[in-house]
């Protein structure tokens, strides 16, 4: 298993029907990496995001965001290329910037 360091920016835990009355729910997890790969066509952080089970948001739920953590991944070669499976987040440090005031 590979890990590296990111920046957590947020968790959303969703919960819905499709149009076949099928239930699907899961965690999308938010996350900066902090070794990207120079490309002419990207500047600066870039957003990614992750889908976990349903229960993974309750780990991240008291969190102060953003914040370091260090990402468990593994590298899955598949059909057309390499793939990226993240298994777990683990919280290592808050960040100091300056509190965002969120609305309720």
């Amino acid at each position: 298993m590979e890990k590296q360091l990111v920046i957590l920016t947020g968790a959303k835990r969703y919960k819905f029907n499709n149009d076949d009355g099928e239930i699907l729910q899961g965690t999308n997890v938010f996350y900066l990496a902090l070794d990207q790969i120079k490309n002419d066509n990207v500047v600066g952080l870039n957003p990614s995001k992750s889908n976990f089970e349903y229960s993974y948001f309750d780990r991240l739920k008291d969190l102060k965001y953003p914040c370091l953590a260090e990402m468990s991944f593994n590298v899955v070669f598949g059909s057309n290329r390499p793939q990226i499976q993240v298994k777990d987040f683990n919280y290592l440090q808050d960040l100091k910037i300056p509190e965002l005031q969120v609305k309720q």
